[in-house]
Order: structure tokens, then sequence, then C-alpha cells
């Protein structure tokens, strides 16, 4: 009959950040437990603290290093940013509602909350009596010292052309004239404000 073995294997789980160096790390940290677990030697026990000690800054320095250059390859994208804080953080994504005895039932609930949430801001906006005036709500938190603008300039023909031509040639049924036709005319600037005087371009 053949004896029963018992084995331990330990279930590796791939993570990102992890390096050649790291991989050399624990490495030498398991060749330090072997000749601890041999000798039984101090000396040897403390060699293999001191390793386990340089995996574990090993490790930090990684995941550290890995995560710093993912939100540096971001940039200005927000979602990016959010999708590596939240799997950074752990969050799975689960949504978990309270338990109750039919969806009908927690469905009612929610707009019930909702409701009177939104009755309770109306009534505390109707009894606020504090006066609030315009120069306070508009005021800015640097103070203009520019040149204020009280006249606009007239656009020239020239000026007007230049933006239709470069403008994208899209239009829609309720126009009254298609874009692609209207750049084809000679001069369509002196046209534009042409219509535009009779009021009868929209």
């Amino acid at each position: 009959m053949i004896p029963s073995v018992k084995l331990i294997m330990s279930v590796l789980v791939f993570v990102l950040w992890y390096s050649e160096e790291l991989r050399e790390g624990k490495h030498n940290r398991r060749k330090a437990e072997q000749l601890c677990l041999k000798t039984k030697l101090e000396i040897h026990h403390q060699l293999f603290k001191e390793k386990c000690r340089e995996v574990g800054k090993l490790h930090m320095r990684s995941k550290r290093t890995y995560y710093s250059n993912k939100i540096a390859e971001c940039g200005n994208s927000k979602k990016s940013l959010f999708r590596i804080t939240k799997n950074l953080i752990g969050h799975k994504g689960e949504i978990i509602l309270p338990s109750c005895s039919s969806d009908e039932y927690l469905a009612n609930k929610f707009s019930d909350f909702f409701k009177r949430k939104i009755t309770t801001i109306r009534d505390d906006i109707d009894n606020d009596k504090s006066p609030i005036s315009d120069a306070v709500v508009m005021s800015a938190d640097i103070k203009f010292e520019g040149q204020p603008l009280t006249k606009l300039v007239p656009a020239t023909q020239d000026e007007i052309r230049d933006i239709i031509i470069k403008s994208p040639s899209k239009s829609s049924e309720l126009d009254p004239l298609s874009t692609y036709l209207f750049k084809e005319v000679p001069s369509p600037g002196s046209n534009l404000i042409l219509v535009t005087d009779l009021r009868v371009f929209p």
C-alpha cells in the first residue's frame, strides 16, 4: 500500500508590480530561511529576519513605483485616474442593496426618500429670509483692472467668409440652405450679410 504524503503548496497571485529585483530578493530570503532551519544558529536567524525586512521594503517600493508611473500616464484623464484609484483601494464595484421583502417595496422606499429630501430643500429655501444682494453673489475673487468691453467691432466680409469656409459642412433638414451649397457661393460673406439684414436667415 502506498503511504499518503501531505504536501503544502502556495498559490501565487500574479501582481503587476512584481519586478525582477523583488523576485531576486524573495529568492535570497528563501535561502536564508532554509539555512536558519538547518543550522538553528542565532546569526542565521538574524540574517533571515534582515532578508525579510529587505523583501518588505522592496515590495513597497515596487508597488509605489508602479502606481506612480500609472498615475503619471493618466495625464489629465480623470476617468483613467479614477479607475486606478478604485483598483488601488480594492473597490470591486459591487452594488449592495438593503434587504427587503420585494423589489417594488425597495424602489418605493428610494422614491419616498428622495421626495422627502426635495421637499425639505424647498422648504428650507422658502423659509430662508436672509437678504442676499446681487453684489455679494456676483463679486469676484480677483478685482478686474483691465480695459472693459464697451462696444463690439463689426466683422468684415473677409472675416465672415473665412469662418464659413473653415466651418464643417454639416447641415440639417431644418436649415434653409445647405452649408455645402452655401460654401460654393463666390462671396458667401457678402450674401450672409445681405440675408441677415433682410432678416431672412435664421
